[in-house]
């Protein structure tokens, strides 16, 4: 049987709808936070959905401990408000395992445009706070401190820093717009990337991110990145590996990267 637990955030009725589907496709259960908080599920198979204050030590246990399964679950690569990831024992796809979906991305409409070779700016992407200290084990100030001191030896170009969530009283961009007229984009493992290198921008990524294997080399190389090969293929094992809700259910996600 498999522990699944289910956290409250902005969209509370989506998450635990998504818990739900999870534990009905693995033949689990569902688990509140008084559960969570009160240490029980310290031990066993986990799936955790999400990482907040609630489920980030329940995950770092899951990390430490190497014989013990765990799986995460997240928004999908593409068409967030409908798909979830699910992976095992890592937050995101690698990028290189596992079959393909080529007819699942033509049917959420995702078209990879040509590599960029123009753009003025650097797009730096920044994630969350609580992201980055809970489930990246980071420092997110310290994090964009050295990234930029990196960029400011390599780059003269224009560096603009784009927010998970800007401060009251000012409108959030669509990542769109600032995609356009950009160089490439550098970030640690926001699916930024993803969008990112859908649209053709080069990315740099210092993290363990499902757009690794399309990344463009190290920042140092900000002024001549690598354009990889097979965006097309790479897309497609992402979008073999995020299900909608009534395959979680089904259990699809269970057959594919689960136990049984």
């Amino acid at each position: 049987m498999t522990a699944l637990v289910a956290y409250p955030h902005e969209w509370r009725r989506r998450s635990v709808a998504v818990a739900d589907c999870l534990a009905i496709g693995a033949g689990g259960r569902l688990a509140g936070e008084a559960e969570m908080l009160s240490g029980v599920l310290a031990a066993g198979p986990v799936v955790l959905h999400g990482c907040s204050p609630v489920t980030a030590p329940l995950l770092a246990a899951a990390r430490r401990a190497a014989d013990r399964p765990w799986w995460y679950a997240d928004k999908g690569y593409f068409g967030r408000r409908s798909m979830v990831r699910v992976t095992r024992g890592r937050l995101q796809h690698d990028g290189f395992s596992g079959g393909a979906r080529a007819d699942r991305l033509r049917d959420l409409g995702v078209d990879i445009a040509p590599w960029r070779h123009g753009g003025r700016h650097v797009l730096v992407c920044l994630q969350s706070e609580q992201w980055m200290r809970d489930a990246e084990e980071l420092s997110r100030r310290d994090w964009l401190a050295w990234v930029l001191a990196l960029l400011a030896l390599a780059t003269d170009r224009e560096i603009r820093v784009r927010t998970k969530r800007p401060p009251d009283g000012i409108e959030h961009r669509p990542l769109a717009a600032d995609l356009a007229d950009c160089w490439a984009v550098v970030t640690h493992t926001s699916n930024c990337a993803v969008e990112a290198l859908v649209a053709g921008v080069p990315v740099f990524i210092t993290g363990n991110s499902a757009a690794s294997p399309m990344a463009a080399g190290p920042i140092s190389a900000i002024e001549t990145p690598c354009r990889p090969d097979g965006r097309e293929e790479w897309a497609a094992r992402l979008a073999a590996n995020q299900w909608t809700l009534d395959e979680l259910a089904a259990g699809d996600w269970w057959r594919q990267v689960g136990e049984g």
